[in-house]
C-alpha cells in the first residue's frame, strides 16, 4: 500500500511540475518537482491570478538558502489561508509540516533528503483551486488541455478531490460544472488515444486503492459514533430518571410550603395578639406613673412640713428621744423597701429587654420567611418556564426525526428508481454486446476466408515477382492497395456493425451524463440538507433567545426584591431608632412595675409557653431553609443538564447530519467505482478488438515487404 502510495504522489508530482513548467506567468523551467520548493514560481502564479489579494514578493538569490525557501512558502500559505478567509469565509489548516520537504543532517554528518514531496503537492492544490475561482481560471484550463492526456487526467482528479473537500455551496458547484464542460474535451481526445487505456487502469486501481482507505476509516467513525450514541443515549435516560425525581421532590416541598404560609398566618395572628397586649400593659402603666407622681408631689409637701416640724422640735430633742428612736426602726425598713423595689426593677429591666430581644427575633424570622416564601415563588416560575421549553424542544425534535425519515424514506425511493434504470439498461447493453459478438464472429468468418484468398493471391504474385522486379516499391505498395479494396465491400457491409459497436464515444457521452446527473442530485441533497440545517439552527437561536429575556426578567425581578427588602431593612433601623428613644420614658416606669408582679408572672408563664413555641418554630423554619438550599441546588443541578442536554443533542444532530452526508458520498463513490470499473474494461476489450484488428493486415504488409 505504501509503496502504490508512493508511486501515485510522484505521478502527482510530475503532472504539477508539467503544470507549473506551461504556466505563461512562471519565466523558469524546472527538471524537478522538489526544485519548486523554492516558492518563486508558485508566488508568480498567484500574483498574477489575484493581484490585488496576492502581492508576494518571494526572496530570490543566485544561491537560495533553505531558510529563506521556507520563509516563502510560509509566507504563501499566510496569504493563501487569508485569501480564503477573506473571499469565503473558510478555515484551512496551515500547519503544514515544510521541514520534510528540506535537508536533514543526522548525527553522523550525513545528509540525507527527505524526498517526501506531499506538503509541497498540497500547496500546489490550493494554487489550482484558487485559480478555479478567480477570472483568469478560463486561460489557466486551456494551458492544462494543452498538456499531455495523463497530466491532464491526474489534474482532473487532483481538482475533484480539492473541490469535494471543501464546503458545498452554489460557487462551488458553478466552478465544478464549468471546470467539466470544459475538460469534456480533452476527455473526448483521450479516448482516442491507443495510451489512453494504461492510463484508465492505473488510475483505475489507483481510485480503487484510495477508495477502499477511505471506506475502512469511515467504518471505523461510523463505530466511534455508534458507541457514542449509545453512551449519550444510557445518559439521556439516567437525566429523565433525575428529572422525575426532582419534580416529585419539588411536589413534595410544595405542599410543606403551603403549610408552612398557614403556620406563618397564625403566628402573626399571635403577634397582633402580643402586640395589643403590650399596648394594654403600657396604657395600665402611664395611669399607675401618674397615680405615683400625685403621691410623690403629696409627699414632697409632707416631707416639707415634717422639716418645719424637725425645726420647731430641735429644741426638744430630749423629750423625743423615744420618738426618734421609732422613726429611726420605720427609716430602716423603708429603706430595706427601698432596696427590695430595686432589685425587682432591675428584674423587670432584664424581662423587658428579653420580650424586645424576642420581638426582634419574631420580626427577623417573618422576613427571612417572607424572602424564603418569594424565592419559592421564583423557583416555580423557573420550573414552569423550563417544562414549557422542554415541551417545546420535545416538539421541535419529534418534528426533526418526521422529516429525517421524509427525507431517507425519499432516498431510499429515488436509489431504487435509479437502480433499477441502470438494471434494465445494463440488460438492454448486455443484449447488444451479445448481437455484436455474433455479429463479430461472423466477420472473423469473412476474415479468415478473405486471408486465404490473399495467399493465394500473394502465391501468384511471388510467381510475378521476378517480372516485376524492376517496379518500385510505391507502385507496389499501390497495387496491393487495389488488391485489398477489391473485396472491400463485403467487407464493408458486414463490418458495418463492428464499426457501429467499435464507437466508444456514445458511450462515453453516456457516462459522463450520468455522473453528471449523480453530481446535481448530490447537490440538491446537500442544499435541501444545509436549509434543514439552518431552519433549526434558527429555531433553536429563537429558544435561546426567549430563555434569555425569561433569565433577564427574572433578574429584573430579584433586583426589585432586593430593593424592597433594603426599603424593610430601613424601616427596621428607624424603628429600632425610636425604640431607643423610647427607652428614657421606661425608666420612668420603673417606679410603677412593682404593682405588676402579678402580671409578670403571668406573662413569664405564658413567654416560657412561647418560647417553647418559638423553639420549635425555629427548628421547622431551619430545616425548611435547608430543604430551600437543596432544592435551589437541585434547580441549579437541572439547568446545567438541561443545558448538557441541549449540548449533547445538538452534537446528536451534527453527527446525524454527517453520517448521512457520509453515506451520500460512500454511494457516490461507490457508483463512480462501478462506472469506473465498467468504462475501464469496455475500453480494455475495445482496445484488444482494435490491435487484434489492426494487426493482422499489418503483419501482412510486414511479410509481403520482406519478400520483395
Amino acid at each position: 500500500m505504501n509503496q502504490e502510495r508512493n508511486e501515485l504522489v510522484e505521478s502527482e508530482a510530475d503532472a504539477l511540475l508539467e503544470w507549473v513548467n506551461s504556466c505563461p506567468s512562471v519565466r523558469r523551467t524546472y527538471s524537478q518537482f522538489l526544485d519548486l520548493r523554492d516558492g518563486i514560481s508558485i508566488s508568480m502564479i498567484l500574483n498574477d491570478i489575484d493581484p490585488t489579494n496576492f502581492n508576494l514578493t518571494p526572496v530570490d538569490r543566485s544561491f537560495l538558502s533553505d531558510e529563506d525557501a521556507l520563509e516563502n512558502l510560509k509566507n504563501i500559505i499566510r496569504a493563501i489561508v487569508h485569501y480564503y478567509d477573506k473571499t469565503r469565509g473558510w478555515e484551512l489548516e496551515s500547519n503544514i509540516a515544510l521541514s520534510s520537504i528540506f535537508l536533514k543532517l543526522l548525527f553522523s554528518f550525513r545528509l540525507i533528503r527527505s524526498n517526501d514531496p506531499e506538503p509541497l503537492v498540497l500547496i500546489i492544490r490550493w494554487v489550482i483551486t484558487t485559480i478555479l475561482f478567480s477570472e483568469k481560471k478560463r486561460q489557466y484550463i486551456t494551458t492544462i488541455l494543452s498538456l499531455s492526456s495523463e497530466t491532464q487526467f491526474y489534474l482532473q482528479c487532483i481538482i475533484e478531490t480539492v473541490m469535494n473537500a471543501f464546503p458545498q455551496d452554489s460557487a462551488n458547484s458553478s466552478a465544478l460544472s464549468e471546470m467539466h464542460t470544459i475538460l469534456e474535451e480533452s476527455s473526448i481526445s483521450l479516448g482516442n488515444d491507443d495510451a489512453s487505456f494504461s492510463i484508465l487502469e492505473n488510475s483505475r486501481m489507483e481510485l480503487r486503492h484510495r477508495f477502499e482507505e477511505e471506506i475502512q476509516q469511515l467504518e471505523s467513525k461510523l463505530l466511534q459514533l455508534q458507541q457514542q450514541l449509545s453512551c449519550e443515549k444510557e445518559e439521556s435516560e439516567s437525566l429523565r430518571r433525575q428529572r422525575d425525581d426532582l419534580q416529585k421532590e419539588v411536589g413534595k416541598l410544595e405542599s410543606e410550603l403551603r403549610d408552612q404560609r398557614q403556620i406563618v398566618k397564625g403566628l402573626e395572628g399571635n403577634e397582633r395578639r402580643l402586640s395589643l397586649k403590650a399596648e394594654e400593659v403600657n396604657s395600665k402603666s402611664n395611669e399607675e406613673i401618674r397615680s405615683l407622681k400625685e403621691s410623690n408631689e403629696q409627699l414632697s409637701i409632707k416631707l416639707e412640713l415634717y422639716s418645719s416640724e424637725n425645726e420647731r422640735y430641735l429644741q426638744e430633742i430630749e423629750f423625743l428621744k423615744k420618738s426618734k428612736e421609732n422613726e429611726m426602726a420605720q427609716h430602716s425598713v423603708w429603706t430595706d423597701r427601698s432596696t427590695h423595689i430595686q432589685m425587682n426593677l432591675k428584674k423587670l429591666e432584664d424581662e423587658k429587654r428579653k420580650l424586645e430581644n424576642e420581638v426582634e427575633i419574631l420580626t427577623s424570622e417573618k422576613e427571612y420567611l417572607q424572602k424564603s416564601a418569594e424565592k419559592v415563588n421564583t423557583l416555580q416560575s423557573r420550573l414552569e418556564a423550563l417544562k414549557e421549553m422542554e415541551s417545546r424542544y420535545q416538539e421541535l425534535k419529534q418534528e426533526h426525526e418526521e422529516l429525517q425519515s421524509q427525507f431517507s424514506a425519499r432516498q431510499i425511493f429515488v436509489q431504487d428508481e435509479i437502480s433499477r434504470e441502470e438494471l434494465k439498461r445494463l440488460r438492454e447493453d448486455n443484449g447488444a454486446l451479445r448481437g455484436k459478438l455474433e455479429a463479430t464472429s461472423l466477420e472473423q468468418e469473412d476474415l479468415q476466408k478473405q486471408l486465404q484468398q490473399l495467399r493465394s493471391e500473394n502465391s501468384q504474385l511471388r510467381e510475378r515477382s521476378f517480372c516485376c522486379f524492376f517496379f518500385s516499391s510505391t507502385e507496389l505498395k499501390s497495387v496491393m492497395r487495389s488488391m485489398e479494396v477489391s473485396p472491400a465491400p463485403a467487407v464493408a457491409s458486414d463490418g458495418a456493425s463492428l464499426q457501429s459497436m467499435m464507437s466508444p464515444n456514445e458511450q462515453d457521452a453516456e457516462t459522463k451524463a450520468k455522473i453528471r446527473r449523480y453530481i446535481v442530485e448530490n447537490s440538491d441533497l446537500r442544499l435541501q440538507l444545509q436549509r434543514e440545517r439552518q431552519q433549526h439552527e434558527e429555531s433553536l437561536k429563537g429558544k435561546e433567545l426567549e430563555y434569555e429575556q425569561s433569565k433577564v426578567t427574572l433578574q429584573e425581578e430579584f433586583s426589585k426584591k432586593l430593593a424592597e427588602n433594603r426599603e424593610l431593612r430601613g424601616a427596621m433601623e428607624e424603628k429600632e431608632r425610636d425604640i431607643a428613644g423610647k427607652s428614657e420614658v421606661i425608666a420612668d416606669l420603673r417606679e410603677v412595675v412593682i404593682s405588676q408582679k402579678e402580671m409578670i408572672a403571668k406573662q413569664e408563664t405564658a413567654i416560657a409557653e412561647k418560647e417553647k413555641e418559638l423553639g420549635e418554630w425555629k427548628e421547622r423554619f431551619d430545616g425548611l431553609s435547608k430543604t430551600c438550599d437543596e432544592l435551589k441546588r437541585k434547580c441549579d443541578a437541572f439547568e446545567a443538564q438541561a443545558e448538557e442536554d441541549r449540548r449533547k443533542r445538538r452534537q446528536i444532530s451534527l453527527n446525524r447530519a454527517v453520517e448521512i452526508d457520509k453515506r451520500v458520498i460512500q454511494r457516490e463513490r461507490e457508483v463512480m467505482m462501478g462506472n469506473l470499473f465498467q468504462k475501464g474494461n469496455e475500453m480494455y476489450t475495445r482496445v484488444k478488438k482494435k490491435i487484434l484488428q489492426e494487426s493482422k493486415p499489418v503483419q501482412f504488409l510486414k511479410k509481403s515487404t520482406l519478400y520483395q
